[in-house]
């Protein structure tokens, strides 16, 4: 092999630098000198970057070993070229570190000492092809020592920790030297030894083994809707991604990374168990923070769909046509599409402000498809994550921290919210995880997850936007009481979302319409037919479209207030302001903060680059109907009758638990003080009262006690 009048003594100290750990792996002197004219001509050109120095855990090398780097794409190699490096990783990658290190020697020969290069090292990044990711179901045995890429989501995330890579032995009989590889940092000892004495005593040298810096993370594939409530789905699209050197600490939980590797076996769980599992050892990390790491839907193929785009908002009734491609199949709630529409899109995101995005609850009587809603927004945001309050603790909400069954390290592993980092989060049955909402009120608004446990301390940055749906308490709306009371919210809580829209039950001409348009349904449905969707300007968008236009406009669009937008939002938010001295409900500096983020979102889903006065008018507009739809705790019951004697006994009874709950400091009530209250209050079945208060969610029986909800 002639590598152009370099000196055999500095090509020698290149090899033990870069490829000394190829000793066990089968290679001659040809096919080296193959692979150096097949990549000689493609790695002369290529720049070197330099990085700052790093100690590595080598006694052999006392002193800092100064790091280069230089990037391989693979899709820029001729075929040769990239059935090599995907075919035999572990053993072209370091030969052609080694012969860009030679070619860079040749070129600086004037200026760098043989001396010299034992101090530094040049690393080969191999850039894998983005767009053809490697699918975690095909990640199998036919792929073991192959040059994989795979794009996902970190869950999981463990401390760097110093594993052995190499020791070195020594014979207790003859006093031979040997070296061997570690199986995953686990000593294995040679067989029998060379010398004369042919035995198997063998002593570790432990001052002499090399050893590096070794971080594991979970990845779940990455998909375009995240389930929480289908369990195998977190299963079966995960797969461990080994981080050495320079990558590590490159990520944390709930980042999106692309990873370019070599797929490897790696011991199993427990010691006695004989299967492996596979992993990617990470040749190159990319992820959220460093570079725009997007998944199918936010990838915009050409100028050409960019102009469809741009043509298509022309339609003056654009808007209409968006909200009504959003679950055509839910007849009406335009306005709550709207909403849903704009929360998914978001505002304007910018450093050193406040947050962009757009958090929603919607409140409505049972059978009115608010659940629908959220899964519909789910299908068109460009990531989500969908889980039921009542099934979530808050560590599933959030950060959970669990331990390793191999290593017995604690790790941190990403929850629902963490899933929907970069989209939306939404959460059904708000109403039913009340010990749970705390664990939202950092992330909607500081937009982190913070967790302090077991003595560590971690937290992530997490930018989701928060759709949730409730019920109110007993099934239907208390217009005596205001909405965090109907809901069972706290304040701190309630005021935290941007838009709150309560859905009442339709009028008689709406419930006309509404039947009219199932029985249509259902009849084309039946006869073959084709749909009609009712209260639309169109047939509804294809869904793919609607996902590539709303994944367009959030990462494209970012406009900013002009000066009469601002305008029109500080009349109304003075207003608001004056009518919330008076009494009404409270208006703070939120308020004027969710006008500007819907204002935005109104101008990014039109690809303006400015919010107009138009748009400040649109988002006062949708304030006033959200205002108007949940008119509560202003009037008193107008039932007569059994009715209002029925209401008045419920009254009574509630004052006198709450007033029990006060007394005592406990809210645990046992079955015979409820007795009692409902016998005070003139119920002729005590039983029988209890029974419905139990059923309509306003005590809760938990074992033997009953349990006051708004308390």
């Amino acid at each position: 092999m002639s590598m152009n009048g370099v000196p055999q003594e500095a090509v020698k100290v290149l090899w033990a630098v870069h490829c000394s750990h190829l000793a066990p792996l089968s290679y001659d002197e040809d096919a080296v000198g193959e692979m150096w004219r097949l990549f000689a001509g493609f790695l002369a050109p290529l720049q070197i970057r330099s990085s700052s120095a790093s100690k590595e855990h080598m006694p052999c090398l006392k002193l800092a070993i100064f790091t280069f780097t230089v990037d391989l794409r693979i899709d820029m190699m001729e075929t040769p070229m990239r059935n090599a490096v995907v075919g035999q990783p572990r053993l072209v990658i370091p030969l052609l570190e080694f012969f860009k290190a030679v070619l860079y020697f040749q070129q600086h020969q004037k200026n760098r000492q043989i001396g010299e290069l034992g101090s530094w090292r040049l690393l080969c990044i191999v850039i894998g092809d983005d767009g053809c990711a490697t699918p975690f179901d095909t990640l199998g045995a036919s792929l073991l020592g192959k040059l994989v890429t795979v794009r996902g989501t970190v869950v999981r995330m463990s401390p760097p920790r110093v594993t052995c890579v190499e020791m070195t032995y020594r014979c207790n009989l003859c006093a031979a030297v040997v070296k061997a590889p570690t199986e995953d940092g686990v000593l294995v000892y040679p067989g029998r030894c060379s010398g004369r004495c042919r035995g198997y005593n063998w002593a570790p040298l432990l001052e002499r083994g090399e050893c590096e810096e070794v971080q594991l993370l979970k990845v779940q594939e990455q998909t375009e809707s995240y389930d929480g409530s289908t369990v195998s789905s977190g299963i079966h699209n995960m797969i461990v991604v080994d981080l050495r050197g320079i990558w590590i600490n490159i990520a944390t939980v709930g980042e999106h990374v692309v990873v370019c590797g070599v797929l490897c076996a790696r011991r199993g769980e427990g010691r006695t168990n004989a299967t492996q599992q596979i992993a990617v050892r990470a040749c190159f990390v990319e992820n959220s923070r460093h570079s725009a790491v997007r998944g199918p839907m936010q990838t915009i193929d050409s100028l050409e769909e960019s102009g469809r785009f741009y043509e298509m908002v022309r339609n003056p009734q654009w808007f209409s046509m968006l909200c009504g491609s959003l679950a055509p199949s839910i007849f009406g709630l335009e306005h709550v599409k709207e909403a849903i529409i704009l929360a998914v899109v978001g505002g304007t995101a910018m450093k050193k402000r406040t947050r962009s995005n757009i958090h929603l609850l919607i409140v409505g009587d049972p059978g009115l498809g608010k659940s629908q809603l959220l899964r519909a927004a789910c299908t068109v945001a460009p990531r989500s994550s969908f889980v039921c309050a009542h099934t979530s603790s808050s560590c599933g909400l959030t950060l959970t921290l669990s331990r390793d069954p191999t290593t017995g390290e604690t790790s941190f592993e990403a929850g629902a919210v963490v899933h929907g980092d970069g989209g939306i989060t939404c959460i059904d049955e708000i109403d039913k995880g009340v010990p749970e909402h705390n664990a939202l009120l950092e992330v909607m608004e500081q937009e982190s997850v913070s967790m302090a446990k077991a003595g560590m301390v971690f937290s992530v940055p997490v930018h989701t936007a928060i759709l949730t749906a409730g019920n109110p308490i007993g099934g239907r709306f208390d217009d005596t009481k205001s909405i965090p009371a109907n809901l069972n919210l706290s304040p701190a809580l309630f005021t935290r979302f941007d838009i709150v829209i309560c859905m009442r039950s339709p009028s008689a001409d709406a419930s006309r319409s509404l039947s009219d348009h199932v029985l249509q349904l259902h009849r084309c449905v039946k006869g073959g037919g084709s749909r009609t969707v009712a209260k639309t300007s169109g047939p509804p968008l294809p869904l793919e479209t609607v996902q590539r236009f709303i994944a367009f406009c959030r990462h494209n669009c970012h406009p900013s207030l002009r000066q009469e937008a601002c305008d029109v939002l500080k009349a109304y938010y003075l207003q608001r302001r004056a009518e919330a001295a008076m009494g009404e409900l409270a208006v703070t500096p939120r308020f004027l903060q969710a006008l500007i983020r819907v204002s935005e979102a109104r101008a990014k889903v039109e690809l303006r680059h400015e919010v107009t006065a138009e748009d400040a008018r649109y988002a006062v507009e949708l304030m006033k109907r959200c205002f108007g739809s949940h008119n509560f705790g202003r009037r008193q019951p107008t039932c007569t009758g059994a009715a209002a004697k029925k209401m008045t006994q419920r009254e009574k009874i509630l004052d006198a638990l709450k007033g029990e709950v006060c007394r005592t400091g406990v809210n645990a009530l046992s079955h015979r003080t409820v007795l009692a209250a409902c016998e005070e209050a003139g119920c002729r079945d005590a039983n029988a009262m209890v029974y419905q208060l139990n059923e309509a969610g306003v005590i809760l029986q938990m074992g033997g006690k009953y349990q006051l909800r708004g308390v």
